[in-house]
């Protein structure tokens, strides 16, 4: 099966959507199937190339929300529809791809609707805020609709995306629930006891990440934990998390590392003693998928892909949004409990093995694109 993959963010990869698109097509190159990704370009300039075996088109792309749709894809169109048509699968990755004219049919990966996510968005000017809110409940719905009546399955990466759509679209029962999945063979357990004591954060330091209450979580247990906080990550609110660490009087149990390689966050994961994500939104994140995979115990919040993964407990521990109390309750019972830690991380790990293996999420893929073709088929004239 040729399969078509349409995004809109860089390749090789760099967030959550890039390594879905990523992970899920060194899969279906392994057993057997064609990839093309589609995605954007930097400039004007039409360029082709390859990333790991995976064949990559960059249309031209001007970054200027939101004509940047149309453009993104006349130019895409212009220069991929020959090698659209001999496709059976065209698999758009929303939000804000570019529709393009083809025959096959067409599967559509909502990652986020956008109408919640922008409300979270980060602080800035009140006037700008308000505008682009604006324009993501007309434009963006508009467009996102569109999109979504185009497509012969659609696909949430979760629960919760699942029901934004419900809430937003004047459709759809039909959404099925495939999730992120995790490479189980590279985000593996430490074999080695562990040495340090830190607890860690991946992600974007911006505001509805939870990291206010996370300090005030973690000054809270630094007295009676010496173990450290590790940020890793880059975002806006560095230096106002700097400021919050040495007015707190932890700064010197707080350490941020900017960005990292792939292998120096695998590290990063298994050292570990704890791994938290308190977001108030998210529609993932892979990163807790990735420290569950290397049996590092999770505290997080009931948010994005997180009700659908964690059994409280059990494979985890959830605490409520906002609450910096029970977040440091949290924290405190995983460190000073390691028998119980251990516990959490071991069902973790066994959780992913058992669940969100890439293997078993791109069989569940191949399955709906190969109904969707069948589908198409039966309503094309081509084939009556």
């Amino acid at each position: 099966m040729k399969v078509c993959m349409v995004m809109s963010t860089p390749f090789p990869p760099c967030d959550g959507i890039g390594y879905h698109v990523y992970s899920l097509s060194k899969v279906l190159m392994r057993n057997g199937h064609q990839i093309i990704v589609i995605t954007r370009g930097e400039g004007g300039e039409l360029t082709i190339g390859e990333f790991e075996g995976i064949n990559i088109i960059r249309a031209p792309f001007l970054p200027t929300y939101p004509l940047h749709i149309w453009t993104h894809g006349l130019w895409a169109d212009r220069h991929v529809r020959a090698c659209l048509d001999d496709c059976d699968i065209v698999h758009y990755h929303t939000p804000l791809v570019p529709l393009l004219s083809h025959r096959a049919p067409a599967v559509v990966t909502v990652h986020s609707s956008m109408i919640e996510e922008i409300d979270q968005m980060e602080s800035g000017f009140f006037l700008r805020k308000m505008v682009l809110q604006g324009m993501t409940r007309t434009f963006t719905r508009w467009y996102m609709e569109r999109t979504l009546r185009s497509a012969n399955r659609i696909i949430a990466v979760s629960t919760s995306v699942q029901e934004e759509l419900r809430r937003h679209f004047s459709i759809f029962d039909n959404v099925e629930v495939v999730p992120n999945g995790v490479d189980t063979e590279f985000f593996v357990p430490n074999p080695e006891p562990l040495e340090n004591d830190y607890v860690l954060y991946v992600g974007r330091l911006s505001y509805r990440k939870g990291l206010f209450e996370l300090m005030d979580a973690f000054e809270r247990v630094s007295r009676s934990s010496d173990a450290e906080l590790v940020l890793c990550g880059k975002g806006p609110l560095r230096p106002v998390l700097e400021g919050m660490a040495k007015k707190k009087g932890i700064h010197e149990r707080v350490r941020f590392t900017g960005f990292v390689t792939r292998q120096e966050l695998l590290s990063l994961y298994q050292h570990a003693r704890a791994f938290v994500a308190a977001s108030s939104y998210e529609t993932g994140p892979l990163t807790v998928l990735e420290a569950m995979s290397c049996g590092t115990p999770v505290v997080v919040t009931r948010v994005g892909i997180m009700p659908d993964v964690i059994k409280d407990g059990e494979n985890g521990r959830f605490v409520n949004v906002g609450d910096d109390i029970s977040l440091s309750n949290a924290l405190a019972e995983v460190l000073s409990d390691r028998e119980n830690a251990t516990r959490l991380g071991t069902n973790a790990r066994a959780t992913m093995l058992k669940d969100y293996r890439w293997e078993g999420i791109a069989a569940r893929m191949v399955a709906l694109y190969e109904n969707a073709a069948y589908e198409g088929r039966r309503s094309d004239p081509r084939f009556s």
